[in-house]
This record gives C-alpha cells, sequence and structure tokens, in this order.
C-alpha cells in the first residue's frame, strides 16, 4: 500500500471547449489534458507523475434529442516505487465518482482491491454513452445511458477488454442559483472484484457538472 508523507507537485492543463452550450449541449465537443508532477526537484516525499485526458462529444440525432459520448483515461506511476504514489492519487471509478462514473456499482467501489480493501488503480478507463432527450428545453431532460470502465493495478494488467458494465434510466434539471442535479436508476451487469454478486440496481444522484 502507498504509504502517507507531503507532496510536493505541479500541474498543467489544457482545455478545448467548442460545445453550443454550457449544460446540456447538443453538438460539438470538450477536450482537457493534465499532467501532474510530483517530487524530484520539487521536494517532498512522495515522487509520481499522473496523466489525465477526458473527452466529451456531443451529436444531434433527430428532433432535438442528441448523443453524447464521453470517455476518460488516467495513467499514474511513481518515480521510484509504486507505494511512492499517495492512495488518494489512485483512480477508483465506479458509482458517480469523480474518477469515473460507472453507475450501477457503489461509488469508487470498481477499483483493484488487497485483501478485500479497495487500493486503486494505476491507470483508469472509462466510458459513457448517454442518449439526452428534452423534456423542457434547458431545463429539464431525460437520459438513456450505457457505462463501461475499470481500473487495474498497473500498466501490466490493464486490459481494455476488461469492464465494468451498466445500463439505465435518469434525468437532468437545471435550477437557477443552484446549478444542475441528476437521478440515475442503473444495473451493473458484472461482478465487482472480490465479491460474487453483480453490481445489481443502484440509484445516484448527482449536483453540478460532471468532471
Amino acid at each position: 500500500l502507498p504509504i502517507s508523507g507531503k507532496t510536493s507537485s505541479f500541474s498543467f492543463n489544457f482545455i478545448r471547449d467548442s460545445r453550443d452550450l454550457p449544460q446540456f449541449a447538443t453538438e460539438g465537443g470538450r477536450t482537457s489534458a493534465t499532467v501532474e508532477i510530483a517530487g524530484g526537484p520539487l521536494g517532498g516525499d512522495l515522487s509520481y507523475y499522473r496523466y489525465m485526458l477526458n473527452n466529451e462529444i456531443h451529436t444531434p440525432i433527430f428532433w432535438k434529442i442528441s448523443l453524447l459520448l464521453r470517455t476518460r483515461i488516467g495513467f499514474l506511476k511513481g518515480y521510484k516505487e509504486s507505494r511512492f504514489v499517495p492512495y488518494s492519487e489512485r483512480f477508483m471509478p465506479g458509482g458517480i465518482s469523480y474518477d469515473g462514473i460507472v453507475r450501477g456499482y457503489p461509488n469508487r467501489q470498481v477499483s483493484p482491491r488487497l485483501q478485500g480493501e479497495e487500493i486503486g488503480g494505476e491507470t483508469m478507463l472509462v466510458n459513457n454513452i448517454e442518449l439526452q432527450v428534452p423534456v423542457v428545453a434547458q431545463t429539464l431532460y431525460g437520459i438513456l445511458f450505457y457505462d463501461f470502465g475499470n481500473a487495474w493495478r498497473d500498466l501490466s494488467e490493464t486490459n481494455p477488454f476488461d469492464t465494468k458494465r451498466s445500463a439505465g434510466v435518469g434525468g437532468r434539471v437545471f435550477v437557477p442559483g443552484m446549478g444542475l442535479m441528476g437521478f440515475d436508476i442503473g444495473y451493473g451487469f458484472d461482478k465487482i472484484e472480490g465479491s460474487s454478486k453483480v453490481g445489481g440496481w443502484r440509484t445516484h444522484f448527482q449536483f453540478g457538472q460532471q468532471w
């Protein structure tokens, strides 16, 4: 397991946004790439580098219905040993985790485990496909979704075909002064590592934009 200690790091981020609307977009896309470097000449007790790539594409289908394709990729490695990577930086998607949304599973539990405990991964791939149906334009939307993703202990164990899959329905509402809120019901088709049961039916609440 990773050790604890002081982290000294810097990061930089690139963002390109061509969406037609900040929420409930119908066309265009948004891409962000982040690089974080910790330790080495910066000092501190922990030394690692972390790369994140987020990409989403919005495509109109017919009428006012649109399709959202979202991908989130992460890679993390310690300069010396994996134990020098802080636990808080490791990837633990699942549910509506900030690391990666895979509905139909508990939050942060689509993750490698050691002795039954989530230890997080050094690599991650999460994909979301959403069909967005307007009920009240720019205020209330229904969605159909399909999620698939996973996190792996390290690069040698990474397999993009080994993912946890889920599907379901949900709703999004924009409330002035409060922002975007959501409610989803998803079914996880696959077993969580270390468990004999599939994800099953789960409900999820969201506040604010996803990523």
